[in-house]
């Protein structure tokens, strides 16, 4: 015949103990899980923001080319950011960094090449410009950063502008 321990008071306590570290563990596991998605969305949401100041800078870059009245490279006033044919990204001018509420960039401007304008219907050739007129390419090579500067994200785009 089995005897019954008469003294069963501590496993109580013992099954308490085990399943607070069992919680424990849970909730340590729980937290770090949040701190890394937290920490995923801030690096996101900054990059983000210097994606959208490197879009500011893509149309600051094409306001100024908008305003000039003639081709920026037949004139001997071109910025030291602007370069007649490709250039290396390493061996680039690039503009001051310009700031945009808190949002920073910069650019530089390449010519490509040049090619007559063909663009000569009045229903299609809003911009064009009689038959002599020239179709200029350009590359803006755009970099935009956070407000720290400490995330960089760089846009080129390619653009036409007749003279």
């Amino acid at each position: 015949m089995a005897t019954r321990v008469l003294n069963e008071r501590g496993a109580a306590l013992v099954v308490a103990i085990m399943l607070l570290m069992v919680l424990t563990i849970l909730m340590a596991v729980l937290n770090r899980t949040a701190i890394l998605e937290m920490v995923s969305s801030r690096t996101y949401q900054e990059s983000q923001r210097a994606f959208y100041a490197a879009d500011a800078g893509v149309r600051d870059a094409l306001e100024w080319l908008g305003k000039e009245d003639s081709p920026p490279e037949s004139t001997s006033t071109a910025p030291d950011w602007f370069y007649d044919g490709t250039v290396a990204r390493k061996d680039a001018t690039w503009s001051s960094w310009k700031t945009v509420e808190d949002l920073h960039f910069r650019y530089y401007i390449e010519h490509l090449k040049d090619a007559p304008n063909y663009n000569m219907s009045g229903a299609i050739g809003k911009n064009s410009k009689g038959p002599k007129s020239v179709q200029h390419f350009y590359r803006i090579t755009v970099e935009g950063t956070n407000s720290t500067y400490l995330v960089h994200r760089q846009l080129q785009v390619v653009t036409t502008k007749i003279w």
